[in-house]
């Protein structure tokens, strides 16, 4: 075997992306792994449900939510919000937040089955059993016309990462 065909050739590179997002373990040891998403999407997930920038983003919800103001760090340009449902995902999304890896909850056995619970409470006639009788059905945006459902917005957020309007989310 010549030496070129037993070489190995690597490219070392360091990861990129806005400093908000970035796994706060992964600015400190350089280490990137599967969690380190997860720690992105948390804060993708903090803004869609508050619309605000993300620097401290988990620190107010965090904080909304044990002073029992959650309700107002929503989007106000949503009406209707079912609060108790967009407080679990907050929820959700702050255990996504946390500063350790070991403490995120794992995508395929945590996260990926709430999203479905979520997604069969705005989209009940996708699936064969109804939503709760508590979920109000009648949440939506203001009455622009560049505004649409919340659960239509979910839904597309969810499925491709961008949101009408030309607004997308990049890690």
């Amino acid at each position: 075997m010549d030496g070129a065909a037993a070489t190995t050739q690597y490219r070392e590179t360091a990861a990129a992306g806005t400093f908000c997002y970035i796994d706060p373990e992964y600015q400190k040891t350089g280490l990137v792994c599967t969690k380190s998403d997860v720690y992105a999407l948390g804060v993708i997930y903090l803004q869609m449900v508050t619309a605000r920038e993300p620097m401290g983003l988990a620190y107010t919800v965090s904080d909304a939510l044990e002073e029992g103001t959650f309700a107002d760090v929503l989007d106000p340009k949503v009406t209707g919000w079912p609060v108790q449902e967009a407080q679990a995902f907050a929820e959700l999304a702050l255990k996504c937040c946390e500063m350790r890896r070991r403490d995120r909850p794992d995508l395929e056995t945590v996260v990926m089955p709430e999203l479905i619970r979520l997604h069969r409470l705005v989209s009940p006639s996708e699936y064969s059993s109804p939503p709760p009788p508590s979920m109000d059905h009648t949440h939506h945006r203001s009455a622009s016309e560049k505004d649409l459902r919340l659960d239509d917005d979910l839904v597309h957020i969810l499925s491709d990462g961008s949101m009408k309007g030309g607004i997308s989310f990049a890690i």
